[in-house]
């Protein structure tokens, strides 16, 4: 239990930021697509049940992440 609420709270924390970067993408130019291409791999693929690596179709992972980015709550109270 508590690693499940140790998870959901650093998923809570990288949102947040990703969402703070996102609202400064005039600036820095890393809107919601550009961080999903970025981060997409690292937070959504599955690297344990593979003793090699493959290529994989990350399209999806990617869309999933972006998605998630643009409807992530602006302005949250941090935890």
């Amino acid at each position: 239990l508590m690693f499940i609420l140790f998870l959901q709270t650093c998923l809570v924390h990288v949102m947040d930021h990703l969402s703070r970067v996102t609202s400064q993408s005039s600036r820095n130019k890393m809107n919601p697509q550009n961080l999903a291409i970025c981060f997409a791999p690292v937070l959504m693929m599955d690297f344990s049940s593979q003793s090699q690596p493959v290529a994989t179709n990350i399209s999806e992972p990617i869309q999933i992440l972006k998605y998630l980015i643009e409807i992530w709550p602006k302005n949250q109270p941090t935890i």
